[in-house]
């Protein structure tokens, strides 16, 4: 797959940080050990031949290398590939399976052979010491690391205070399947603070036993989620050029597009074709979250379900490709403004593509995609994002910068390398400053993402479309009740309704042949996301808003 241009979406989040205090989180950590831990874990009771009391004249020093990097006695432990302490990943750290208890039930229980939970006398550890712990490993377990404690605390401690992305960890995919992959968690202060938002960037070694196929993968993120993306690595040796755990910061080259999404996303791929991984493929996760209320600790994270199948079943492999205009200026004239710009496709010849997507922040008023002719003039209209799933025609257009739809195509439409296409952002920016192209919500963007192959040899001509078209809700706006009118081939229907803070407020089956009613009850006025997902994986999201 060719290199891609990275720049959008990366860079550092300037309102994001770790700082939540100014002591290191190790010292801390240290302390909880020797409160908590060192009945079994001493220098004279070594158990597990773990030492967390430390020797010498730097003991703190002398527990973190005892820890940090170190294969685990435990044979059960080792052969999962578990480090003491992973840094960078909780999940394959032995020390934090032990703490974790019923903290979350994301981590599997101890198996007979690991032995027993920690501590195994004394005083349980707190949810904020196994936070901390958590946090530590996360980031990249350093001694030097910085901790948001305060948020931390909030979160665990202050009743009302907490609000969070995921209540209960998502299902994964069966065993055999395919495999999930957590990014965080990670807290974000309310809003109008400096952390409130943050954008963070982890490497992550998937570990397959062989070499892949990924056909689907379903992005679980919140409705405060300002976008997922996945990049890999194109070979091991760029990875290793990255230090381990959530970063503010890309640092990354050599790295292409997996996929790229803005909502709560299940990508399922056209029959025949997937993405093909090799066995030592590591990925680079990039999570964007907001917190939009403005008293609550907000605990962000985002699952990946990866769906896999036997290599070499696919016919046709998928690509991706993002490419940004950083070329933008944006006055604050409260006038709309328009930039378009022609692009010669990152492919050789003739590509097919699937599915297309633009990106703006807050201030994007519209964005559209044209096939462009030999003479540089705008041809066939692919594409608009003010219409329901970006397919162009609408009647009542609403450009929702948050929730930019993808469009996908019921047949791949065939795009010439040269002339390629034509994008088009529009905004009107209504703050204080000129706006350029930056990473933060306060910063503007303008990005094509397109995924695609290169032939459709072994493919069927049609593939079914993998949203649910044809969807009618009304009123919306609503007061007391909504209608959902389904077209006639969907069955049977999931509902899930959330907040703007992502939280699900309403979730259950619907099987009321192709209409169903929502009552309004106790929820309040104010705008909700809705998704549908049918019998078939065919998904439908949009805006309700509540009078």
């Amino acid at each position: 797959m060719k290199k891609i241009f990275i720049l959008l979406f990366l860079g550092v989040s300037t309102t994001a940080t770790l700082r939540g205090q100014a002591t290191p989180v190790f010292p801390k950590i240290y302390t909880i050990f020797q409160a908590k831990c060192v009945q079994c874990h001493s220098n004279a009771q070594k158990s597990g031949g773990l030492d967390l009391e430390g020797s010498g004249t730097d003991k703190q020093t002398a527990v973190y290398n005892n820890l940090v990097g170190v294969i685990p006695t435990n044979a059960t432990a080792a052969a999962k590939g578990y480090q003491r302490v992973y840094a960078g990943r909780a999940d394959r750290s032995f020390l934090f399976h032990k703490v974790n208890g019923a903290f979350d039930t994301y981590y599997k229980s101890l198996e007979s052979t690991e032995g027993s939970a920690m501590p195994k006398m004394g005083t349980p550890l707190t949810s904020v010491e196994k936070e901390f712990i958590r946090q530590w490993m996360l980031f990249g377990a350093t001694k030097t690391l910085i901790v948001p404690e305060e948020r931390i605390r909030a979160f665990y401690d202050t009743v009302g205070r907490a609000l969070s992305a995921f209540p209960t960890p998502p299902s994964a995919p069966d065993a055999g399947q395919g495999f999930q992959v957590r990014m965080g968690p990670f807290f974000l202060a309310p809003r109008g603070q400096a952390s409130s938002e943050a954008e963070y960037f982890q490497k992550w070694e998937v570990n397959l036993l062989a070499a892949v196929e990924v056909n689907r993968i379903d992005h679980l993120i919140a409705g405060s989620s300002h976008h997922f993306i996945t990049y890999n690595y194109n070979k091991p040796s760029d990875a290793a050029t990255i230090a381990p755990g959530m970063r503010l910061n890309a640092y990354h080259n050599n790295v292409n597009l997996v996929a790229a999404v803005q909502e709560a996303t299940d990508l399922r791929l056209p029959e025949k074709t997937a993405f093909k991984w090799e066995k030592d493929r590591t990925l680079d996760l990039n999570s964007h979250y907001i917190n939009y209320s403005s008293t609550q600790v907000y605990k962000a994270e985002a699952f990946l379900n990866f769906y896999t199948q036997p290599n070499g079943t696919a016919k046709q492999e998928m690509r991706a490709q993002l490419i940004p205009n950083t070329r933008i200026n944006i006055p604050n004239n409260n006038q709309t403004t328009t930039i378009e710009q022609p692009l010669i496709l990152g492919f050789v010849g003739k590509a097919y593509v699937w599915t297309l997507m633009g990106h703006t922040h807050k201030y994007g008023t519209g964005y559209k995609m044209w096939k462009r002719n030999a003479d540089n003039s705008k041809g066939e209209l692919l594409y608009d994002a003010s219409c329901p799933n970006g397919i162009p025609g609408c009647q009542t257009p609403i450009y929702d910068y948050q929730h930019i739809p993808m469009r996908y195509f019921p047949k791949f439409m065939p795009v010439d390398v040269n002339p390629g296409i034509i994008h088009q952002a529009t905004w009107k920016n209504t703050g204080a400053t000129p706006l350029r192209f930056g990473p933060t919500s306060d910063d503007e963007m303008m990005v094509m993402i397109a995924m695609y192959v290169v032939d459709t040899v072994g493919l069927t001509s049609n593939r079914e479309v993998k949203e649910i078209e044809e969807v009618r809700v009304f009123p919306n706006p609503m007061t007391d009740r909504i209608t959902f009118l389904l077209p006639p081939s969907v069955y049977s229907v999931k509902f899930t309704l959330f907040d703007v803070l992502g939280r699900i407020v309403r979730q259950e089956p619907r099987t009321y042949n192709n209409r169903f009613d929502m009552l309004r009850d106790d929820l309040k006025t104010g705008i909700y996301l809705y998704r549908l997902e049918d019998d078939r994986g065919r998904v439908k999201m949009g805006k309700l808003v509540m009078e």
